[in-house]
């Protein structure tokens, strides 16, 4: 296999990866690889993200491959900024034009991917017909995608034509735990305290406002932005008590009222903790670094023992958290991303080997193979099993226009 180099922005990497050549075109900067001649095997990785990492996995994968196999690959990337995405993707055949028959196709998409109404072509419209498209050429094909399938609703028919489904979101299901239980305890999302790492900070925006939006009855239409949301609510209802941590200066930042608590201390967590007219329902982190914010947590269960929570954490990396919130907390454990990455390297093996990869399906789904990079275990959640239909309407991605006009206003 040819040695080729990546260049991105001005940052060569190391001659052990492929080599993109950029060029500019209309949408910005496209890298585009050349194609080797005559060689036996074509491999198309096509991604939005401009972190190289899974690049550079699938160079590693290939590399290990044609060493003790005796093939030659030839592996094509085209890694688009997300901002440049979606007009390739939707507007015109540029990945088709790229992909000759009898290929293995990996499409990557991580940022991209968000509501539209459906009085036009949607993602999914889009997905069907890319998908369809290499299928029809005699292509196998993965998809690694950062939106739960059940984001898709019922319009998931672009699975029938993926050979491997490997769904790396989440915090769908993390907050899907939450809105459920908070239903059967007949709690609102207003009813709870809410405290959230940085990691979260665009979960807020995500999966808490439309929330608020439902019950509160807030349009987007007359509120566009979420600024005005919590400036409305502010004024409406400033019982409500969503909170984000601030890491640089040790903060809890009431989303609501914008008013700001201090911790770093016992006596300041306990304090933290009064101040709250509401349980404390759930603490979310995924930022493993956040050193400080862990020992909040810590703090906050070791010196207030008679509290009910947190009930729901998200833990991702070797974090102090999952050693503070046992069996007695719900928790899930994200897959370490060095575990992902090994579990990564072996599905793209037996990709191109053409193996049976059903033994890594861990999650329901529409495709044959479905992977979600989640740990289990006795102190994991107990994960519910959710239906396309189960999400609340604000959580979709296909949206019929008038629901689409209240979540998000016009297009």
């Amino acid at each position: 296999m040819k040695t080729r180099q990546i260049k991105k922005t001005g940052k060569l990497f190391g001659a052990s990866l492929l080599t993109l050549a950029l060029f500019t075109s209309s949408f910005g900067w496209v890298p585009l690889s050349a194609k080797a001649e005559n060689e036996p095997l074509n491999l198309y990785y096509i991604s939005d993200s401009t972190n190289l990492k899974y690049a550079e996995i699938l160079e590693e994968v290939c590399n290990y491959y044609e060493s003790e196999n005796q093939m030659e690959i030839n592996l094509t990337s085209l890694i688009i900024p997300a901002e440049n995405f979606e007009n390739l993707f939707i507007e015109t055949n540029f990945f088709l034009d790229e992909i000759n028959s009898d290929s293995l196709v990996i499409l990557d998409i991580r940022n991209s991917i968000r509501p539209m109404p459906n009085d036009d072509d949607t993602w999914a419209d889009y997905l069907l017909y890319f998908f369809q498209s290499v299928k029809d050429e005699n292509c196998r094909t993965m998809f690694i995608c950062e939106t739960d399938e059940t984001w898709f609703n019922d319009a998931t028919d672009f699975l029938d034509y993926v050979d491997v489904h490997i769904n790396t979101d989440l915090i769908t299901p993390f907050m899907y735990n939450i809105l459920k239980d908070m239903e059967d305890r007949e709690d609102r999302i207003s009813d709870v305290s809410l405290i959230f790492d940085r990691g979260f900070s665009y979960a807020i925006d995500t999966f808490i406002l439309p929330l608020l939006r439902a019950e509160f009855y807030i349009s987007a239409e007359d509120y566009p932005t979420p600024e005005s949301v919590w400036n409305y609510l502010n004024e409406n209802a400033p019982h409500i008590n969503i909170n984000l941590y601030l890491p640089e200066n040790g903060r809890l930042v009431n989303k609501i009222t914008g008013e700001y608590q201090s911790f770093g201390n016992y006596r300041a967590t306990e304090e933290i903790y009064n101040s709250f007219d509401k349980p404390i329902y759930a603490i979310g982190n995924n930022y493993y670094s956040d050193s400080l914010f862990q020992q909040f947590v810590v703090d906050m269960k070791d010196a207030l023992d008679y509290m009910e929570m947190p009930a729901y954490m998200l833990i991702q990396g070797d974090v102090i958290l999952g050693e503070v919130c046992p069996i007695e907390y719900f928790q899930t454990l994200g897959m370490y991303e060095c575990t992902f990455q090994e579990y990564l390297k072996e599905m793209v093996f037996g990709f191109i080997n053409d193996d049976d990869l059903s033994g890594y399906g861990n999650w329901q789904g529409r495709c044959y193979v479905t992977f979600k990079p989640i740990e289990w275990g006795t102190d994991g959640w107990e994960i519910r099993t959710y239906d396309y239909n189960d999400l609340p309407e604000g959580w979709q991605v296909v949206m019929d226009p008038e629901t689409y006009r209240f979540y998000y206003g016009e297009e």
